[in-house]
């Protein structure tokens, strides 16, 4: 059998939500050993979020935890217990990488400080993923999503001129955040297999959910250039009703013939500009004629009749539209991941593909605490005898 890239690492995931999560999660689908920490009876806030194998709530049909966590082990730990912070630091102690989402402070109070837990295995990477970061006069601050991609400057890009910025549906800051912690960590853990010396990765949703992506660096370049304009966002106004559903649109000054030939107006060529490789000036007006053309046609239609002339038009697609998508069919892009209690799933694929050591078949998510006999007797040492004990003291 073909090995994960990340087949050896052994991770141990005390995140819960989204960011943490999906960054732990990237490691376990590409062959890492993630032990997932979560809190007694409760288990990860994500359990009790929908939406839910058919409406029905319950720790174990939450389809947004079973995306977040496929191929994990769950463990439960009470970390204001003397045991489960004992079992973290052994736990830690065997670890290649442990990444933590807390608010800042609470594992330090805990005996469970990243420098603490680096002085008994000093190879050991810790990644903190906070909010509004460590540090700082935000360090404290409380947020869920809307306030995250606000704080991120992702917000003030999106929406009409003149009206309200927007927010990207779910959760769009956190996904980021968590893609970029996954990098940042394996960086720090390739340092560490090579000098035998871990570090502390000290990241947060809003530094990496906002100001590292490429078009808020263009944002900020552009605000040191023109220092005295107002930020303006981009239009948005390439978005054109079909007969049934929606195109993109995006005309520069190259593609008029083309478009004239779609149109069946000659008269619309007569505007090109062979050396502009920009946007046509006359925007509207060309929309507004793209418009009443699509009144006669579906979205599939119009991105059909816009590719094979080669223009840039493409259906604005649903979720339903992207599963029955015959390109992402033939990529693989959505997987099967059958689960005890939800059954049969489509769930999105990873990310990127690497041909000698493809990501593994997704394993689902786990039932709360399954793997804590494993854990617990067979990593730590403790007998089965132990566990009811541990349970009924709230410690597990």
């Amino acid at each position: 059998m073909t090995q994960g890239a990340l087949e050896g690492l052994i991770v141990l995931d005390l995140t819960e939500g989204v960011a943490g999560p999906f960054c732990t999660k990237l490691m376990a689908d590409y062959g890492a050993e993630v032990i997932k920490v979560e809190r007694p009876r409760l288990g990860d806030w994500a359990r009790q979020r929908g939406p839910f194998f058919q409406d029905i709530p319950g720790p174990e049909r939450s389809l947004f935890f079973a995306y977040l966590n496929t191929n994990k082990r769950s463990v439960t730990l009470n970390l204001d217990s003397a045991f489960g912070q004992e079992a973290v630091r052994k736990l830690a102690g065997t670890a290649d990488v442990l990444v933590e989402s807390y608010v800042p402070g609470y594992l330090d109070e805990r005996g469970l400080a990243p420098q603490t837990l680096r002085q008994d295995n000093p190879r050991l990477v810790v990644t903190s993923l906070s909010l509004f970061d460590r540090q700082g006069p935000y360090a404290h601050w409380k947020g869920a999503e809307l306030n995250l991609y606000a704080m991120s400057g992702l917000m003030s890009l999106v929406g009409g001129i003149g009206r309200p910025p927007l927010k990207a549906g779910s959760y769009q800051a956190q996904y980021m955040a968590g893609l970029q912690a996954c990098a940042y960590t394996l960086f720090a853990t390739y340092r560490a297999q090579t000098t035998n010396e871990g570090c502390w990765v000290d990241t947060s949703v809003i530094q990496t959910g906002g100001k590292i992506l490429a078009h808020i660096r263009d944002q900020g370049a552009r605000q040191t250039a023109f220092r005295d304009r107002e930020e303006e966002r981009e239009r948005q106004n390439g978005v054109i009703p079909c007969g049934k559903g929606y195109a993109s649109v995006t005309l520069y000054y190259h593609m008029l013939p083309a478009l004239a030939e779609l149109l069946g107006d000659p008269s619309i060529a007569k505007d090109v500009r062979p050396s502009s490789g920009g946007l046509a000036e006359n925007q509207q007006e060309l929309r507004a004629a793209v418009a009443e053309r699509f009144k006669t046609l579906t979205a599939d239609e119009a991105q059909a009749e816009g590719q094979k002339r080669r223009l840039l038009v493409t259906k604005v697609h649903s979720t339903r539209d992207l599963l029955e998508s015959p390109h992402f069919q033939a990529r693989g892009s959505f997987v099967e991941v059958t689960h005890p209690e939800i059954g049969p799933a489509r769930q999105p694929g990873p990310p990127f593909r690497l041909t000698a050591s493809p990501a593994a078949s997704p394993r689902a998510a786990p039932k709360l605490g399954e793997a804590n006999q494993e854990v617990l007797c067979e990593r730590l040492g403790h007998s089965r005898e132990d566990l009811p004990r541990l349970w009924a003291a709230g410690a597990i």
